[in-house]
């Protein structure tokens, strides 16, 4: 996809056959549909608000897709969706505007990529709820009003800090270790994330309160270290039979 960077803003001829090539690699073999996938969110920002918002139009049925592969590289590039859909948010809404029967239609807009990521926090597949977590801070972040952005850190406590599922809970303590990453320790603790973060030191399931703690001392340690070491792999794939204290 190296050849959608030389693409030119009249060449919109050539923009509508690159991107039917690409679908149509979408519909071939499992490596081919791959590779052609790792490539989508560079695809976009060359492109036309036109052929564009046909490539955002796959997502969601790539993101329920049945091959684990593709959702989990769906959800890595969730978030490239989302802000691109933020920072083109007028020009998609004219463009839905003027669609006939438009009310019928999705609206595609930054918040319908951030609540796929939220869901494939919860995806059957280990490795695909990991590459969700590592990336649904950096999709609601894209979002560029604050009440948005609150609105999503609520539904992430509710669904995940506040679940009676422990393994929920530790996906959130997961999620706290990327936020803190990703937006620096101030910034963390000043997102709706942290107060239900700092009460999972008080979890009765060990691996949530130990991720918690663990990921709670980085937080307190010298403000020279860029960011929190990464939590030890024992504390992310619990046994199936939890230990309680």
């Amino acid at each position: 996809m190296a050849i959608a960077g030389i693409i030119l803003p009249d060449n919109l001829e050539f923009e509508s056959k690159l991107v039917d090539i690409l679908e149509g690699f979408l519909k071939d073999l499992e490596d081919v549909r791959l590779a052609a996938l790792s490539h989508l969110s560079v695809l976009l920002p060359p492109l036309s608000v036109k052929q564009a918002l046909r490539v955002l139009k796959w997502i969601p049925e790539l993101a329920l897709d049945d091959n684990w592969r593709v959702r989990k590289r769906i959800a890595k590039m969730l978030s490239d969706f989302a802000r691109y859909c933020s920072e083109h948010k007028s020009q998609l809404s004219a463009r839905h505007s003027k669609k006939k029967n438009a009310k019928n239609k999705q609206h595609l807009k930054a918040e319908t990529f951030v609540q796929l990521c939220v869901s494939l926090c919860e995806d059957p597949v280990w490795a695909v709820r990991q590459t969700a977590a590592k990336t649904v801070v950096s999709s609601i972040q894209s979002l560029k009003a604050q009440d948005e952005r609150d609105r999503m850190y609520e539904e992430l406590n509710k669904r995940f800090g506040e679940s009676s599922v422990y393994s929920q809970r530790l996906l959130f303590v997961r999620i706290c270790e990327f936020a803190c990453r990703n937006l620096g320790r101030d910034h963390f603790k000043n997102t709706l994330l942290f107060p239900v973060f700092e009460k999972l030191a008080d979890d009765p399931v060990r691996f949530v309160y130990r991720a918690q703690r663990h990921l709670a001392a980085q937080l307190r340690a010298s403000p020279q270290r860029p960011s929190p070491k990464r939590t030890p792999p024992e504390l992310l794939k619990p046994s199936t039979s939890p230990q309680f204290t």
